[in-house]
């Protein structure tokens, strides 16, 4: 390998078909050219590596059909697709496992300081489960097998073009958020409910002061309480801190129930959301928190818990503001009995006699309350989540070979093979023997998802 090394890449030219393709070589700081054409908006740019030219022609001639993609390189290796990944900014890759010098999985490991958001794809020949396994690991969003079918690789690319849509979504809308943060959270307006839902005031006394805060509120309103549950996920979380988490549901919700007007909105000092509006017909107030709470989850990642009180007296919001506040509270104690029960289940799942009776008893709750907590909460039943966390313990078992299919259905609470092949097939479709059997082959992309 030469000490001065150089990165072949390519560029569009005006003329059509594969002369379309003017290759030279350029040092390693690449400069992207276009020549024949002005472009009025951002392409999402593309890089392929394969040691294979005919692979990269092939490749590179069935993305320039799309308009939105732009190849802007080429490597011939991993190193050198490393270096190119260093000197620009990728929003694509498609990348073979088996490339001299720094192969695709390595490449794919290193890529992560540089290209944390880009979309990878793994395009190979080889189709052994411990390269799928690593591809899935290191985040690869499709595994392509070689050779390569147009009709499949371009649902691939629609996926990859839903996917990076949802990605520049939630980027502007970050950013908007990061924005609105520094505006005013109407603090005095909290204030006042957390003094005065402690206190016994007249209804002259709360009307000055709600004269004084310039709420302008008429006398009957409606109030809601909202506390936005994190979803677990830690790379999301770095993103969104508590107080963009809230500015961000704070905006919208002034977006939304503004037809309400008057409104007051705020956070109070426990961290929920209030907003307080004009009392309209239930059902116009149905679909407004069902708006918000759709636009809420789609652009912000929590859960939305909402408590609502209508046609309150404003000489009452005090006393019904605490008595959400309280409300709010024991549903807030709910995730905890969840996680309860979810533990009891992973620690006994292998039992035959689990059941929510023994695992209401563990917790020192009705079976009957349990149920209702545990569906209102996970959006199933006790019995199909053990069924899921059974299922996803088989299918771990699956991998090794000297197990015995009525040994793994033991191992997970099933005393009958029988019964244990009909569960799985209900639920994934396929028979525990199909589904190891295609995981042992892998000859064509299948995959099975247990929710949780």
């Amino acid at each position: 390998m030469c000490l001065n090394r150089y990165v072949k890449v390519s560029f569009h030219s005006s003329i059509k078909g594969d002369a379309a393709w003017d290759k030279f070589y350029v040092p390693l700081i690449y400069k992207p050219a276009k020549m024949g054409r002005r472009e009025f908006y951002m392409k999402y740019k593309v890089l392929v590596a394969d040691d294979e030219y005919i692979i990269r022609r092939g490749i590179i001639k069935l993305l320039q059909k799309y308009n939105d993609l732009e190849v802007v390189a080429e490597a011939e290796d991993g190193e050198q697709a490393l270096e190119i990944a260093k000197k620009m900014e990728l929003d694509i890759l498609f990348v073979d496992i088996n490339m001299p010098f720094l192969n695709g999985l390595q490449f794919i490991e290193k890529l992560k300081d540089t290209q944390s958001n880009a979309i990878v794809n793994i395009i190979t020949g080889y189709d052994k489960f411990e390269y799928v396994r690593q591809a899935l690991r290191l985040g690869v969003f499709e595994y392509i097998l070689k050779p390569l079918n147009e009709n499949a690789f371009d649902e691939t690319i629609d996926k990859i073009l839903i996917a990076l849509q949802k990605r520049n979504n939630d980027v502007k809308y970050l950013q908007w958020a990061k924005v609105a943060l520094g505006k005013n959270k109407s603090n005095l307006i909290g204030e006042f409910f957390e003094k005065y839902s402690k206190l016994n005031l007249s209804e002259d006394k709360l009307k000055e002061e709600i004269n004084y805060l310039d709420m302008n509120l008429p006398e009957q309103v409606t109030m809601s309480l909202i506390n936005l549950d994190r979803i677990d996920n830690p790379d999301v979380m770095q993103r969104w801190n508590d107080s963009l988490l809230y500015c961000a549901a704070e905006n919208i919700a002034r977006e939304i129930f503004d037809r309400v007007a008057p409104l007051v909105v705020f956070r109070n000092s426990t961290g929920y959301l209030v907003i307080i509006c004009k009392t309209e017909a239930k059902n116009i107030l149905e679909e407004m928190n069902q708006e918000y709470k759709s636009a809420v989850e789609k652009y912000i990642p929590v859960k939305v818990i909402m408590l609502q009180q209508l046609d309150i007296n404003i000489y009452e919001m005090p006393r019904l503001y605490k008595e959400l506040l309280n409300r709010m509270e024991e549903i807030k104690a709910y995730p905890s009995i969840i996680k309860e029960i979810k533990q009891f289940i992973k620690s006994n799942f292998y039992h035959e006699d689990i059941s929510l009776l023994s695992a209401a008893k563990d917790i020192n709750l009705s079976p009957q309350h349990l149920s209702r907590v545990f569906k209102k909460e996970m959006g199933i039943t006790f019995v199909d989540y053990l069924t899921q966390v059974r299922l996803e313990k088989a299918i771990e078992l699956f991998e090794d070979d000297e197990l015995k299919m009525y040994e793994i259905a033991e191992r997970i609470g099933y005393s009958s093979q029988h019964y244990f092949s009909s569960v799985f097939k209900k639920v994934l479709g396929v028979s525990p023997i199909e589904y190891r059997s295609q995981c042992k082959n892998m000859k064509k992309e299948i995959t099975y998802e247990v929710s949780r």
